[in-house]
């Protein structure tokens, strides 16, 4: 007896290990995915200006990497006593300008080398509504606490978002012409839009999705179906009742290394789980050598994995780094 349907993503086993490059543009929920695979240590960048949602963010970031042109002042705007740009999220605005700058245009360089060497490429596509700036018509990947009257809101049709995506895969083959792309929709539901609104965006972007994987030879992995009817339970909802609750983000996780990684990419990443585990782990005692004695065992772990996959080094080094932020 069969009581759920199951959702079965392409087959394509062996695509993705830990040799590969790996970038993800899109919504919190690649956010998510990409957390899975830093946690396995995977190489890779997950959305280097911050979350974006619509398609039109998603093209106009893609092309800042493609280029690596500089953001300058004029990129910039301030509210609230921080400075802001319209392409990036709020986390990466700061109450210094010249900093701002900097650092843009450093993600932009470092981020943008990333994909002309990558061999994945994720785009997640969260919602067809758009906010465009009044005084240019441009499209904003964030609002940052501005009046809505600064804004026009509206949804993208199936053919301009169909357009969107094209152009943002232009942008990625025009430095990476090998690079595999795969588009998915985000299961996570937009609900101040009200349930219909939310429907008519999220078949908005599965329709253009369909259409653009079908000219461009861009594999589809089915994330939100996967929730929608798989999942179809709020149990697998966080509280806001609007975002996959970790459980449900752990599944599709397992889905996504059912359809991309070998046995043996299994193997080693269950391994580096064991061990990024054991580097995050805060303790729990005053004992200053039980403390020391795990950090020593912790170290030995690495080394030894380290030396067996020296293609974990950078991975690693990266993993570190962020524990200790």
């Amino acid at each position: 007896m069969k009581l759920r349907t199951e959702v079965i993503p392409e087959q394509m086993s062996g695509t993705i290990n830990h040799g590969s490059r790996i970038i993800m543009l899109g919504s919190c929920f690649s956010d998510n995915i990409a957390g899975e695979l830093r946690r396995r240590l995977f190489n890779m960048v997950s959305n280097p200006f911050g979350t974006l949602f619509n398609p039109a963010s998603i093209a106009r970031v893609s092309g800042h990497l493609a280029t690596s042109k500089a953001f300058s002042t004029e990129d910039l705007f301030k509210h609230n006593g921080l400075y802001h740009c319209f392409d990036c999220h709020s986390s990466l605005s700061r109450t210094d300008a010249d900093t701002m700058l900097e650092n843009l245009n450093r993600v932009t360089t470092d981020a943008g080398k990333f994909l002309r060497e990558a061999t994945d490429v994720f785009l997640t596509f969260g919602t067809a509504w758009i906010y465009e700036l009044n005084s240019t018509g441009q499209t904003v990947a964030n609002c940052h606490k501005l009046p809505a009257s600064e804004f026009r809101r509206r949804k993208l049709s199936v053919e301009e978002a169909e357009r969107e995506m094209m152009q943002a895969i232009e942008n990625i083959r025009t430095v990476n012409p090998t690079a595999r792309i795969y588009l998915t929709v985000s299961p996570v539901r937009h609900l101040a839009d009200g349930a219909h609104g939310n429907n008519l965006s999220k078949s908005t972007l599965l329709l253009a999705a369909d259409s653009v994987a079908a000219q461009t030879g861009a594999t589809y992995f089915p994330s939100y179906e996967i929730v929608m009817d798989e999942l179809r339970d709020y149990r697998f909802y966080d509280r806001d009742m609007c975002h996959p609750a970790p459980l449900a983000t752990e599944y599709i996780f397992e889905r996504f290394a059912d359809a991309f990684f070998s046995t043996e990419t299994k193997e080693l990443s269950a391994e580096c789980e064991k061990l990024t585990r054991r580097m995050a782990h805060r303790p729990m005692t005053d004992n200053r050598e039980a403390i020391e004695k795990f950090k020593e065992q912790t170290f030995i772990i690495k080394q030894k994995l380290s030396d067996r996959y020296p293609k974990l080094k950078p991975a690693m080094e990266r993993f570190f780094q962020n524990i200790q932020q």
